[in-house]
This record gives structure tokens, sequence and C-alpha cells, in this order.
């Protein structure tokens, strides 16, 4: 991998200190906290002393409300982001562009 010698950073990565925008700054926060969700739901389990594989009833409740907020977080995502594509083009066609 090259490494721009401007920024320091690779081609097509943002620069180091660049602000990420609203929308990307909350689509990595979810993701950060799916994945600690993840972790700790794991290491709740080994504490437990259960076989990943086949976990309790409670345990696997968890892991079913943590698949479905995970979910119901990218589906508002999307939904947002095509909101927001919509309306730009209505903007764009309105402009004569």
């Amino acid at each position: 991998m090259s490494v721009d010698k401007s920024s320091g950073s690779a081609p097509g990565q943002p620069a180091a200190g660049v602000a990420l925008r609203t929308g990307d700054r909350r689509v990595l926060t979810g993701k950060a906290v799916a994945y600690l969700s993840a972790v700790v739901l794991l290491t709740v389990q080994a504490l437990a002393g259960q076989s990943v594989a086949r976990p309790d009833a409670t345990l696997t409740a968890w892991g079913v409300a943590l698949l479905a907020a995970a979910g119901l977080a990218v589906v508002v995502v999307l939904r947002r982001r095509s909101r927001a594509f919509v309306a730009q083009r209505r903007v764009r066609v309105a402009k004569g562009a």
C-alpha cells in the first residue's frame, strides 16, 4: 500500500485530523457500539463457562436482541441516506442541473 506524502495517509483515505460528516460519525459510532456489545456478550458467556455454540436461553435472547438492534440501526441509516439522496436530487432538478 502506498502512502500519500502530503497527508501521510493511504490513497483514498482521509488525512489524520479530518472531521467526519455527521452521518459517517453516526455509522462509525453504531459499529463501535455493536462490536463492543458483541465482545461483552461473548465475555459474559465465557465467564459463565458456556460453549459459544450452545449458549443458554438468556444469552441467546440477548444475542437476538443485539442482532435486532444492529439490524434496526442499519435500516435507519440507509433510510436517512436515501432521503438525503432524494432531497439532493430534487434540488439539482429544481436548479436545472
